[in-house]
């Protein structure tokens, strides 16, 4: 499981998974991205990325 993304200094970098709070906005491993707990895109299922590929 893994995510990339950015936050502000008043994001819980404790709760996992980020992108729950209004805080950080993240990338998750399925290619989801979420912010304040919303989903706010997705990225098309044969674009994921893969392990060495530089986000």
């Amino acid at each position: 499981v893994w995510g990339v993304g950015v936050a502000t200094q008043k994001a819980n970098l404790n709760q996992i998974p980020m992108g729950r709070d209004p805080h950080s906005l993240v990338l998750r491993q399925d290619g989801t991205v979420y912010h304040n707990n919303e989903e706010k895109n997705r990225l098309p299922a044969n674009s994921l990325p893969q392990e060495g590929d530089i986000v």
